[in-house]
């Protein structure tokens, strides 16, 4: 079978933009970013002499270009975030995220669903409601990459070569049965 791909999963920046999670995180963002620059505003007013004068004063653009920038840079890092991995028929695993890749040799290597999250802290990547994609650290202390998207409450774990991946999504136990069925030698549990 060679490096056929026997199964595909792939999220990038407009489907992480439509979670629901973002929507609210970005909400409270703008709330925030709003009521600081309302505060910034009435403290200009009070100072200067009225509202007219607190408008056209520098500090008053300086902090709406920072609160304009706080909005534009939670919504751009986010939108150019991908994450995906592929399966082989030569039985192996490859994981691309923004922040790291990751070839792992199904052969030989432990396979499981995990029906908790195996995820304790993200330590380089992106972390949103429903969302964990790029380097974190295990609850057992190991270093993974992870890519975790609208997770359906089982977690795919491989681990091989001293290297670990998790993932869940809305596919993630087609993926499971694609690498059981697909590679010899593999310890599965799930």
């Amino acid at each position: 079978m060679g490096g056929v791909i026997l199964y595909s999963c792939r999220v990038g920046g407009i489907a992480l933009l439509s979670t629901s999670g973002l929507a609210s995180i970005l909400a409270v963002v703008v709330a925030v970013e709003a009521f600081s620059l309302l505060t910034v505003l009435s403290l200009l007013a009070g100072k200067i002499g009225g509202m007219r004068r607190a408008l056209r004063h520098p500090a008053f653009w300086v902090a709406a270009a920072i609160s304009a920038g706080v909005v534009a840079a939670v919504i751009a890092s986010t939108a150019t975030t991908y994450a995906g991995y592929v399966i082989t028929g030569n039985c192996s695993l490859v994981a691309e995220t923004s922040f790291g890749t990751l070839h792992l040799d199904l052969r030989g290597a432990d396979v499981s669903l995990a029906d908790r999250n195996p995820v304790a802290v993200r330590v380089n990547g992106l972390g949103l409601p429903g969302v964990v994609i790029g380097w974190v650290r295990l609850t057992n202390g190991k270093r993974a990459l992870a890519i975790v998207y609208h997770p359906p409450g089982v977690y795919l774990v491989v681990e091989g070569g001293g290297r670990v991946f998790v993932a869940s999504h809305p596919g993630v136990r087609e993926a499971y049965r694609v690498i059981m069925g697909s590679c010899k030698g593999i310890e599965g549990s799930g």
